[in-house]
């Protein structure tokens, strides 16, 4: 008997046995990795039944590093995939970012820095952010960013989703999260001092930290939607 004959209360049951569906599952968003499980692309009847469980029911971990070309970014084809009616019931997921280093040193300070959002039981939106390897440089300078950026997102994103109908993620607002990423991960503070005069380091570290404030500040969630194209195409669902 074909499965969209069965009542809808047996079908529900069905899909809690479906490994794809199944609760507190890990999901990598990246390039080459299946983006939505077989039976969401069946018909349209199954991706609208199947499709809220499976982003419910997950924590995606998206490494945020390839947002670059629309037309070769698995974030982008992500969202795509999910539309919004997947999208707003995502619950869990961690961004990570490599830092744009220009000569990477393995071991050396950090490596990279996630954000991470999480919805509570009661549907508040929570913000954490951290460092990969968890360590700390020795002024603390590339932890204090991330913290900076966990500032701005929760006051560009967060704050702004709980005066909302649906305190649920958009499209623009990964995307803006993931332009903010870029700004911290291209104003490295270094990890190790090279300059000998203490003036010098000083004076540098500053001038980082100063234009990645800037940039910050100066990005705006609307400035980071994704153009009328694309827009479309994350409303087509």
């Amino acid at each position: 008997m074909p499965i969209l004959d069965l009542p809808p209360e047996l079908r529900l049951r069905i899909y809690d046995f479906i490994p794809d569906l199944r609760l507190w599952r890990y999901e990598t968003v990246a390039p080459n990795t299946r983006l939505t499980p077989a039976i969401s692309r069946v018909n349209r009847q199954l991706r609208h039944e199947t499709l809220p469980i499976y982003a419910a029911n997950a924590h995606f971990s998206v490494q945020a590093n390839s947002h670059s070309k629309y037309e070769h970014d698995p974030v982008t084809a992500w969202l795509q995939a999910l539309g919004p009616l997947g999208l707003r019931h995502v619950r869990s997921i961690q961004l990570s970012q490599h830092w744009n280093l220009t000569h990477p040193t393995r071991g050396v300070g950090h490596e990279g820095f996630y954000i991470r959002l999480e919805k509570t039981a009661d549907g508040v939106w929570q913000c954490t952010s951290g460092t990969y390897p968890v360590a700390k440089d020795t002024r603390e300078m590339r932890l204090g960013s991330v913290e900076l950026l966990e500032e701005r997102i929760k006051h560009n994103v967060l704050q702004p989703m709980s005066l909302r109908d649906r305190r649920t993620l958009t499209a623009s607002d990964l995307t803006y999260i993931i332009s903010a990423m870029g700004v911290v991960a291209s104003h490295p503070i270094p990890a190790y001092d090279i300059l000998q005069r203490k003036a010098d380091r000083k004076r540098h570290h500053h001038s980082v930290w100063t234009e990645m404030e800037r940039q910050l500040h100066a990005l705006n969630a609307s400035d980071a939607s994704p153009d009328t194209e694309h827009r479309q195409i994350f409303m087509s669902y």
